[in-house]
């Protein structure tokens, strides 16, 4: 028996529920169902999807025949007046019915949803799932697990990633994280996060695997053209742009065996930011002019950072598929798809450090002193990515089974640097002719001033020639990736006496190229050169919500490097200094091998659904070393590990299910912690990750490894879900998941037994552990049985409470001990709570609708139990308004942070801010069309 199953339009539904003669089985994307193995005889089929009226017919079956049954189903919730609303009621009711019929435990955000909220990136729509929390709108932590653990997929294969050699210089930056805020998220048709992962699923990732889903042209019976045309306000400094996309598709012939897809969307728009960030002396080394005070306590600064930050960014993501069903046994899929960032950036930067000569009244509100060494830095920079996938995918139905096939190739590209230059009070001399004060009444907006004691003038525009060139830089730098992998998987039936048992083997092979080529050279002047002798570019004005009047003056960057180029001869080149060694450690490259088999099978036992099966990854990797003084260093390792599985859901009636679930998963190590290097500069320094300080271990020589050996970490996974299906569009849902976390990778030390190299060295290795536990509760529905007009409210809300510890190797300072064991309540960059809250209303052609998300402080960066960095509670506010003028055209404006929240984090204690940022509200609004 088969047969489609589509709405009043035609459009395709899929994840329908198709029961009959005590079977079930689920439409796929293109509304299209088989049921095998029916007997002969009279039958009554029934379909059931939220949202739409059930629908049953009676057939005939007759031996050796198959039988076709097409169904037309009615909506439920979304015809409203005169024509239909594709937009909220739609997109949400597609997203719980995927989730309905799933056979694992999973979230969805569908193609009608994408694009209902202010969202620019897939990072920022992913935040409003349960159990996710996106760092910085880039960064995905899913279940507790930061997200250099978790996978991001394109249509279920791994998406390729550069590096960025030119953003950090700490080897611990070379990680595994996609940027999610590179990808545009019009360009994708849906995503879906996978947190409990069958056997024919890559095993590397311990939260969850976020899949991109492109388009078909057959998830539509006819042609579809949609669009939009955006203006983009940025209220913080009055910046603008605009956004467009456009998505074409079609099915090519009347046969319908061939279909296009292709989308294209552009955005060009200019941001700006304020940011602020401190360090503290320790409350028993404040440096005092005379005496001394207990009430400043453990407050007082050493040094004071103002940053504003400008970007002018240019986004395109373009995606191509052509589906073509050859045979009516045979379709291949021919897939594209490319996204491309640049960046022209800059930064102002005013450092006042090493304040010193600290006044006794000085207290933690009110502190000031008598000297100050203050530098003006100025980058100009620009930053290019690019990233290409093409792959051909195929389905054959054979005699006995199904076989499918695919061949994947991606390339990545991140390539961008940075021009500076840095001037300063280059002695005492100028350092103590200022007076400098911070008033921090209010501990958000801290208020910094430098005045010259002699004139009473504000420092920052006094004298400009007591400002002295003290060096420029040259940073450039370009991280590439290429992948190349194939599959083949062949499901069968196989009959156990009176059980059927579908199996499912395959085997999975994935090769990785990473190169990272960055370069730091600094340049001193050999003779002085002042801030007064060039001319003024430029001054920021009017910063941090308005506390800052002026950053001061700031110089020509062309005239700064018009003096080097024409007398290089007149500069002194730096090869030694702490961010260069540790460049240096970055310059490598990396081959990854991985082959995978597995096999499992799907049976099941009236309501019960039994998924279990085994995984096999075997992983090999070759690193090299480019910038060891003896020539390039390599080094090699391959291991391998089996991964068994168990899922389990039980359908207690069709709209109440219980899922459970044992899984075993894996995170392989950062590409930049197996570079086989020896350096001795700490490449973990100022990253927060259990770097070393310049006062610890003094009298020693302190050397730094990479470690080739390193193996996968490893995770078992126990997930339980309840998920209740309310009519005619909404789902209730509670889960709770459990992860023991092993073979962590921690930082270690020891002391070479030869008493006179009085050496220590420092290297990460396999060891440490971690637990993780968490409920997660969601809620969405559609409120259709309130009277008119308040039927047209929807809400979807979630809350994930996340708990757990981790085994850290805490830093001995000072002394040559082993790192020694610090067990914490905490996973690093996972908050404990995170809410998400959205309330809508749609009806009478109007759309409006209000989301919060609140996220709770959390780890952002661990380096001992003292030297923690911990964000914030943040709560985000956005707004979307939409009136759908006619049939085609739809007006829109959306107001993202409309709070203008800020952001920071602080220093193990809450009364220690370390960084302060602010964004401001964007504003954006304009017309979509549909046809």
């Amino acid at each position: 028996m088969a047969g489609v199953v589509t709405d009043q339009s035609g459009n395709y539904i899929q994840g329908a529920e198709v029961r009959v003669a005590g079977a079930s089985t689920i439409t796929d994307r293109e509304g299209q169902f088989r049921v095998e193995g029916v007997p002969p005889g009279s039958y009554r089929v029934a379909v059931d999807y939220l949202g739409y009226q059930s629908a049953s017919a009676d057939v005939n079956v007759a031996a050796d025949v198959t039988v076709s049954v097409p169904f037309v189903l009615k909506s439920d919730i979304i015809m409203l007046d005169a024509f239909k609303v594709e937009s909220i009621r739609v997109g949400q009711s597609r997203a719980i019915n995927q989730q309905r019929a799933a056979s694992s435990i999973m979230n969805v955000i569908s193609s009608d949803a994408i694009g209902n909220l202010p969202d620019r990136t897939v990072g920022e729509a992913l935040g409003r799932l349960p159990g996710v929390n996106v760092v910085d709108d880039s960064y995905a932590s899913i279940r507790g697990t930061a997200a250099q653990y978790n996978a991001v997929q394109l249509d279920g294969d791994r998406l390729t990633s550069a590096g960025e050699s030119t953003q950090a210089s700490q080897t611990n930056g070379d990680n595994r994280a996609v940027d999610l805020s590179m990808i545009p998220a019009e360009i994708v048709g849906g995503i879906e996060v996978i947190k409990a992962l069958t056997p024919d699923r890559d095993a590397d990732s311990f939260g969850g695997i976020i899949n991109l889903v492109t388009r078909s042209a057959f998830d539509l019976k006819e042609r579809s053209i949609n669009g939009k045309f955006e203006y983009i306000y940025n209220a913080y400094d009055s910046k603008t742009g605009f956004a467009t996309s456009l998505t074409y598709m079609d099915v090519l012939n009347q046969a319908r065996t061939l279909g296009l897809s292709a989308s294209i969307t552009y955005r060009k728009e200019k941001r700006s930011s304020d940011k602020y960030e401190f360090t503290y002396y320790p409350a028993d080394s404040i440096p005092f002019q005379t005496g001394t005070t207990d009430a400043i306590g453990d407050q007082a600064m050493e040094q004071y950072d103002t940053r504003f930050n400008f970007d002018d960014i240019t986004k395109l993501g373009v995606n191509v598929n052509l589906d073509w069903k050859v045979f009516p046994t045979t379709e291949l899929h021919f897939r594209t798809f490319y996204e491309g960032n640049d960046n022209d950036n800059g930064r102002y930067r005013n450092r006042a450090r090493a304040l010193q000569r600290y006044n006794a009244a000085s207290t933690a509100q009110y502190e000031y002193g008598a000297q100050v060494r203050f530098s003006n830095n100025y980058e100009d920079g620009y930053t290019n990515r690019d990233t290409l996938r093409l792959g051909i995918e195929g389905k054959t139905t054979l005699p006995f089974g199904v076989l499918e096939y695919g061949v994947r190739y991606g390339d990545a590209t991140s390539k961008g640097g940075f021009d500076r230059y840095i001037f300063e009070f280059p002695s005492n001399t100028e350092r103590r002719a200022y007076d400098w004060s911070l008033d921090r009444s209010n501990p958000q907006y801290p208020i910094f001033a430098m005045t010259h004691r002699s004139t009473g003038e504000n420092g920052l525009f006094h004298n400009l020639a007591d400002r002295k060139l003290s060096s420029i830089r040259f940073n450039r730098g370009k991280d590439d990736e290429t992948d190349l992998s194939g599959n083949v998987d062949y499901t069968f039936p196989v009959n156990l006496g009176q059980q059927r048992v579908d199996i499912k083997t395959g085997l999975k092979y994935r090769g990785k190229d990473r190169h990272s080529r960055p370069s730091i050279r600094d340049y001193m002047p050999n003779s002085t050169i002042n801030y007064s002798e060039f001319s003024i570019a430029s001054e920021p004005r009017d910063l941090i919500e308005g506390s800052l009047a002026s950053m001061g003056p700031y110089v020509s960057m062309q005239e700064v490097l018009d003096r080097y180029y024409s007398n290089p001869s007149g500069w002194t080149g730096d090869t030694t200094g702490g961010e260069i060694l540790r460049m240096e450690a970055r310059k490598y490259d990396v081959s990854e091998d991985i082959l995978a088999g597995y096999a499992m099978g799907t049976t099941k036992f009236g309501r019960l659904e039994v998924i279990a099966g085994l995984r096999w990854e075997q992983t090999k990797t070759s690193y090299t070393w480019l910038a060891d003084p003896n020539g390039p260093s390599s080094g090699d390792n391959s291991y391998g590990r089996l991964y068994p599985s168990i899922l389990l859901n039980y359908r207690i009636t069709p709209n109440l299910v219980l899922r459970g679930a044992y899984t075993n998963t894996l995170a392989r190590p950062n590409y930049g912690e197996l570079v086989p290097y020896r350096v001795d500069n700490d490449t973990q320094a100022d990253s927060g990750m259990g770097g070393t300080s310049p006062d610890d271990y003094t009298g020693t020589t302190k050397i730094f490894l990479g470690n080739a050996d390193l193996k996968a970490q490893q995770s078992q996974n126990i997930d339980l879900s309840i998920e209740y299906y309310i009519q005619p569009s909404g789902v209730l849902s509670a889960a709770f998941f459990h992860k023991d976390l092993a073979d962590v990778i921690y930082r270690s030390q020891w002391m070479d037994p030869d008493p006179v190299s009085n050496t220590i060295y420092f290297q990460d290795r396999n060891g440490s552990n971690g637990k993780v536990n968490g409920i997660e509760f969601s809620w969405q529905q559609v409120f259709t049985f309130l009277p008119g007009p308040l039927d047209g409210l929807g809400i979807n809300a979630n809350v994930t409470f996340t708990d757990g510890h981790s085994t850290l190797e805490e830093l001995v300072p000072g002394t040559t001990d082993q790192y020694r064991p610090l067990k914490v309540d905490f996973l690093p960059e996972q908050p404990k709570r995170v809410y998400n809250v959205q309330l809508w209303w749609e009806k009478y052609g109007f759309t409006a609708r209000v989301a919060m998300n609140h996220v709770a402080d959390f780890v952002r960066t661990t380096g001992g139990l003292t030297n923690m960095s911990i964000n914030y509670p943040a709560t985000r506010w956005d707004v979307s308004l939409s009136y759908r003028v006619t049939k085609n055209f739809t007006i829109y404006l959306e107001g993202r942070n409309l709070t203008e929240e800020v952001t920071g984090w602080y220093a193990s204690t809450p009364n220690r801010p370390e960084s302060y940022s602010f964004n401001g509200r964007t504003i954006s609004g304009g017309v979509k069309f549909r046809f």
